[in-house]
């Protein structure tokens, strides 16, 4: 009987310093870290880390199943993690009626944004998030939306990773 045995890769996109790092870790050179590094370009993913780790259970790959399973392990990876991009967001808030609300909310989702969360009182608050350069036209949509009688108050900003993919 073959006791499995662990072996590895893990390939790293751009250093500080702009340098790209891959390895194959034991691997037969350009088997492992390379098809894995490939998968990250074709994507145009950058700045990521994926250690693979494949268990030997005495059957030989071969050079050929060796890329197809770094590769597809990598692929595979990337499809459940997803890609996301970090992006400055501008924290708004709305006073509104609640008349308004759905046509509120529809406008920030329309803009790539999200709704943070909603207060409901006299009138409703929301408090949104909106991509940086949609701010501005999100508020001027308030303000046509409303016939002036609302307005969007910018109360922050932040940097939060977005999902694009």
């Amino acid at each position: 009987e073959i006791m499995p045995s662990l072996v590895g890769s893990e390939m790293c996109i751009r250093d500080s310093d702009g340098t790209v790092r891959y390895g194959d870790d034991g691997e037969p050179q350009g088997t492992a870290g390379l098809p894995m590094l490939e998968v990250f370009k074709r994507e145009g993913v950058e700045n990521v880390v994926c250690v693979v780790t494949r268990y030997f259970g005495g059957v030989l790959l071969g050079t050929g199943g060796l890329l197809r399973a770094y590769t597809k392990s990598a692929k595979d990876a990337l499809d459940a993690a997803g890609i996301a991009a970090v992006r400055r967001w501008v924290k708004l808030e709305v006073a509104c009626p609640y008349s308004l609300l759905e046509r509120m909310k529809t406008e920030c989702l329309s803009l790539d944004g999200a709704v943070q969360n909603v207060d409901y009182g006299a009138d409703v608050l929301l408090s949104l998030l909106l991509p940086e350069n949609n701010a501005e036209a999100f508020s001027a949509r308030v303000t046509e939306l409303s016939a002036g009688a609302c307005s969007a108050q910018t109360v922050g900003e932040e940097l939060m990773p977005v999902r694009i993919k």
